[in-house]
């Protein structure tokens, strides 16, 4: 690999600079691009995150800061947009007038776009040049952020309708301590991704109020079949929900005490407001708005998903965290969760191993 190779990362959160301190540590040049011309001084002065990824180091060599995002973008092979979906459309828009045909561009965000319900690739073919339409990727998996930063083992899935994008991703990002997979059923990949986040709020709601390891198996098993059960009514393949991308990342979300959706259910347990909970935190909890999206997208595709219903009821407010679990308990849960639709398995697994 070329040590020429140079890669934007637009987003300095603790999923951009992670990536940022992995790509130059494979010898490749990044630049990270922040908005904030403060908080840029900041990561310059102390080569350190301290808002969203304390303690980690950033290399002095390889990673250049910068607030100018054209000077970031114009030389670079690669593209990495890694902000927040709410306002995902609005950088992709902004990043529009220096994309070329020649550039691969890359989205590590999960979730959807809160007014047209559009996953994050569907939005940067909606907002790139046509020229660009053929080189977007995605990138999505069991990823925490401080334990990839740590070099600890992981997983990740490189999506796209492209192969050769796939390839490159992979040739790119894959290290010794992460392994890039590959799946071209971008669409599974980036629901997966997205939707898991709600059920993280539910497990940790669940956890808070005593409840124990039977209840964490009903939200996994019954988010994991939520999940599936949106997603292949929404075009995705069912095998793509058995992957890293899809179970192993709702299962990392649901368990680690660094899921911020997580965080978010424990606080909500503890009776305290969405808003003072969400003003509290350093970060965008993604599955606030995915909750909505998701309870939408389940009426319009006619799906029941009981779980992702007491979770945005409790966000919205309507009813408190201990009686949304006994509704979902009392409410059909087990006849609506677990009438699983027909699937042929043997026929999913053979999928799998081709």
């Amino acid at each position: 690999m070329s040590n020429k190779c140079s890669i934007a990362i637009i987003g300095a959160g603790a999923w951009g600079t992670t990536l940022a301190i992995l790509l130059s540590c494979k010898g490749l040049v990044v630049k990270l691009w922040t908005r904030n011309e403060e908080f840029k001084q900041e990561l310059i002065e102390y080569r350190e995150n301290r808002k969203y990824l304390s303690g980690i180091t950033i290399p002095s060599k390889g990673i250049t800061i910068s607030t100018d995002l054209e000077e970031v973008i114009k030389n670079c092979e690669i593209v990495v947009v890694a902000v927040p979906s709410p306002f995902f459309r609005k950088i992709v828009r902004e990043i529009n007038p220096f994309a070329h045909n020649n550039k691969i561009f890359i989205s590590v965000t999960k979730g959807f776009d809160e007014i047209t319900l559009c996953t994050m690739s569907q939005v940067l073919k909606e907002e790139l040049p046509d020229k660009c339409k053929d080189n977007i990727g995605v990138i999505s998996g069991p990823n925490l952020a401080r334990e990839i930063a740590k070099e600890l083992p992981a997983v990740t899935v490189a999506s796209s309708q492209n192969l050769r994008v796939i390839r490159k991703i992979k040739q790119i990002f894959q290290t010794k301590y992460f392994r890039v997979l590959q799946n071209s059923d971008v669409k599974g990949v980036e629901i997966a991704g997205a939707l898991k986040n709600i059920f993280a709020i539910a497990a940790g709601i669940a956890d808070t109020l005593g409840f124990g390891s039977n209840t964490f198996a009903a939200i996994l098993t019954g988010g994991l079949t939520e999940i599936y059960s949106l997603g292949v009514r929404m075009g995705a393949r069912f095998e793509t929900f058995l992957s890293p991308a899809g179970i192993g990342d709702l299962f990392t979300t649901c368990t680690s005490s660094l899921s911020r959706n997580k965080t978010l259910g424990i606080q909500l347990a503890k009776g305290r407001s969405l808003n003072e909970i969400l003003t509290n935190m350093n970060a965008v909890v993604e599955g606030v708005n995915t909750t909505r999206i998701a309870y939408e997208l389940s009426h319009e595709y006619k799906i029941d998903m009981p779980i992702t219903r007491e979770v945005y009821r409790v966000l919205t407010g309507k009813i408190e965290p201990f009686k949304a679990v006994q509704s979902l308990m009392t409410k059909g849960y087990a006849e609506t969760v677990y009438n699983i639709p027909r699937i042929d398995f043997i026929s999913e697994v053979n999928k799998i191993k081709k």
